[in-house]
This record gives structure tokens, C-alpha cells and sequence, in this order.
């Protein structure tokens, strides 16, 4: 159980919706969930979407209306094949200290 709904309103969100911005600016669509909070019985995610038809992007593969299907309680199955990895998480540990000191995010202590 975590509950991070503080931290996300604090400084998650207005990251996310700058990220949104440069995102629309550069007309790259773009899907977010993140989990900010679970009691035990529920998670709650917030959820973030710049779509390929908002922006007027054509997409051979638009996945990001598959990941919406996900999030409103469609299921699926990885494939055999798929290690289940989403593109390898991503070290973010050389971004930390820098954010850190600039004061662009506060370390939590409590993960």
C-alpha cells in the first residue's frame, strides 16, 4: 500500500503537464499513467493523453488507443515472445541528483 497523491500534486503533475505542452507544441502524441496511490483493494492511476487524431498525426501503429483500452478494464495477454519489459526501464539515477539540487523535485523518504 502507497499513497503519493500529495507528491503528485505537489510536483508530478505540473512536470507531466510540461511535458504535455512541449509534446503538443512538437505535435508528438503521447499516453502517461501513473500510479499514485493503492489502498490494497484499488490503485488509482492518473492518466495523461495527447492523441495521434488531436495532433493530426497519421500513425501505421497507434498504440496509444490501445493503452486507453487497457486503462478503462479491456485485457490482454503478453505474447510469448514478450519478455514483459515496457522498452527496458530507464536508470533515471543520473537525473536525480541534479533535480534534486536545482530544487525541481524533493527526495521522498518514505519509499
Amino acid at each position: 500500500m502507497f499513497d503519493k497523491t500529495e507528491i503528485y500534486k505537489k510536483e508530478v503533475e505540473r512536470c507531466a503537464r510540461l511535458l504535455m505542452l512541449a509534446c503538443n507544441k512538437a505535435q508528438i502524441p503521447l499516453f502517461i499513467s501513473m500510479a499514485v496511490s493503492d489502498d490494497g483493494n484499488k490503485t488509482e492511476y492518473k492518466n495523461l493523453m495527447l492523441s495521434s487524431k488531436r495532433l493530426g498525426v497519421d500513425l501505421s501503429q497507434d498504440h496509444i488507443y490501445d493503452h486507453v483500452k487497457i486503462m478503462n478494464g479491456f485485457v490482454t495477454t503478453l505474447p510469448p515472445y514478450a519478455s514483459g519489459s515496457v522498452d527496458d526501464e530507464y536508470d533515471i539515477s543520473e537525473y536525480e541528483t541534479p533535480l534534486e539540487e536545482a530544487g525541481e523535485i524533493t527526495k521522498d523518504n518514505n519509499d
